[in-house]
């Protein structure tokens, strides 16, 4: 859930990016886990929810979902559009929280690192979920990488 107030707008060339609508101070916590805004799975539920999907809809559905120590987290709110820099300015301090590291200028853009946020065999370091082509073939690719991931069947139950 976003603890600060933020805005979509356009961000260049990428789409859709969140910005701030005020001034963030560096340490300041901007965003931290709420089951109201970011559901998690079981591992083996995640996969059963994508054969009921279309090609689209998982394709979203994946974007918007991240691994996060074993964890699959879907985010339902706009903390959906942080997009990745090598140059960020919040970063996790936990698995359930993440906080300025820099201060952050209202109308500028909010980034974090996707290598330092998510496990390594998270959806969007996936190069061959990106050439899956058909329903089965992207169902079988997230298998193999959320099985793949540091925890047995298992997830956060709140």
């Amino acid at each position: 859930m976003l603890l600060i107030k933020t805005k979509i707008l356009y961000s260049g060339n990428d789409g859709l990016g969140l910005f701030a609508a005020s001034d963030i101070k560096k340490g300041q916590e901007v965003w931290t886990y709420n089951s109201n805004t970011t559901k998690t799975f079981w591992k083996s539920d995640f996969c059963r929810i994508l054969e009921k999907m279309s090609i689209e809809s998982i394709l979203e559905f994946i974007n918007f979902s991240y691994i996060r120590s074993g964890t699959i987290f879907y985010l339902n709110d706009n903390s959906r559009y942080i997009k990745h820099s090598d140059d960020p300015n919040i970063a996790y301090v936990d698995d359930l929280t993440m906080v300025a590291i820099k201060n952050i200028k209202k109308d500028e853009e909010i980034f974090k690192n996707y290598s330092l946020s998510f496990d390594k065999n998270d959806f969007n370091f996936s190069k061959r979920l990106k050439k899956a082509k058909s329903k089965d073939a992207i169902i079988e690719e997230v298998s193999k990488l959320i099985m793949r991931s540091g925890r047995p069947d298992t997830s956060f139950i709140f």
